[in-house]
């Protein structure tokens, strides 16, 4: 007998940007979730501060990197089957620089790090 185990949410942080192919890391998230289940995807967004900055390091770990924006990351979660979308931002200075937690904020372009989160759809939706 095999038993299914689905998860009530599934979080892909700083990963996107290292895949082949991340579309298949986001259906796979999408199977391994119950209906309504959430998705969490971190980054640090090419378009930001901090995102430009990190772009322009020259060492082999950042070579590997191919980052992504809010908007390819939105596209990639609707092509993928998820709705709802939301973001929250932090990092709002270089992380040298930061002396006190920073709160999150709803939105995105001002962070350099975004969380954007997805709903699984349900039967019937």
């Amino acid at each position: 007998m095999k038993i299914k185990v689905l998860f009530d949410y599934v979080a892909i942080i700083i990963t996107l940007c290292f895949v082949k192919d991340p579309i298949k890391v986001l259906i796979e998230a999408k199977r391994v979730l119950k209906n309504y289940g959430k998705v969490i995807v971190g980054i640090i967004d090419k378009d930001s501060f901090l995102g430009r900055f990190y772009q322009r390091k020259k060492s082999l770990f950042y070579k590997q990197v191919h980052f992504l924006g809010v908007k390819e990351v939105t596209d990639l979660l609707k092509m993928s089957g998820f709705s709802r979308i939301a973001y929250y931002q932090t990092i709002y200075k270089f992380p040298n620089k930061i002396d006190l937690v920073e709160r999150p904020k709803k939105g995105f372009g001002r962070g350099g790090f975004v969380a954007i989160t997805g709903i699984k759809r349900g039967k019937g939706d």
